[in-house]
């Protein structure tokens, strides 16, 4: 069964997000499908219904990424025009279908969370210039922020100032007192942070419109 559309995340060529978003895509498809011929022997492309789901954890919500298409775009030299991620409500895998582990799910969360930093640390010089210092930042900003430095130390939330007011995004909330809590795994699956980029992306629009 074919779970109700939610939306589409769509980037053009030029867009913030564009060759970041294709970079995961083209790494998602090449361990999906390296995975496929370890477990299987061969990989069988079998249409549309081939995609890598990325579960959120926050959000009833997860990323439909498609499996073939982004590594065989660029081991030909072809930049898409246009990228569409589909995202959809949150279902069961479906019967039969292989489980999907944590060390899976760390192996995909390593895949987006460089793209996130970079993300991060390309573009906030560009929302100081027009919000000023980070308590004057819009919170998913703020709780990127907050990512951004788990990401640095060992996946585990670092906030030294205690004066930091707290980090908010959906139902977490982290101040300094959660200094050395995990955040990956129980609070974050890697459709969270693909959704978090998208919705730093329209708060950076927001702000410089």
């Amino acid at each position: 069964m074919t779970p109700p559309l939610i939306k589409w995340l769509t980037v053009k060529d030029r867009h913030r997000l564009h060759s970041r978003v294709n970079s995961i895509l083209i790494a998602t498809s090449a361990f999906a499908i390296a995975g496929n011929v370890i477990q299987n022997g061969e990989f069988r492309f079998r249409g549309i219904e081939d995609n890598a789901i990325f579960a959120c954890s926050q959000a009833n919500l997860q990323i439909v990424l498609p499996i073939y298409g982004p590594l065989q775009a660029a081991l030909k030299g072809i930049l898409p025009d246009e990228i569409e991620l589909l995202v959809v409500q949150k279902i069961a895998p479906p019967q039969g279908m292989v489980p999907f582990t944590e060390a899976t799910r760390r192996v995909y969360l390593n895949l987006v969370a460089p793209y996130f930093v970079e993300y991060f640390e390309t573009y906030k010089s560009l929302l100081r210039q027009h919000k000023g210092g980070r308590k004057h930042w819009p919170k998913t900003w703020r709780f990127g922020w907050a990512v951004r430095n788990a990401i640095s130390h060992d996946n585990r939330i670092r906030i030294d100032d205690e004066d930091e007011p707290s980090v908010t995004w959906y139902g977490l909330s982290y101040t300094s007192q959660n200094n050395g809590h995990e955040l990956f795994i129980d609070d974050l699956y890697p459709g969270d942070l693909i959704l978090l980029m998208f919705e730093m992306n329209q708060e950076l629009d927001a702000v410089i419109a």
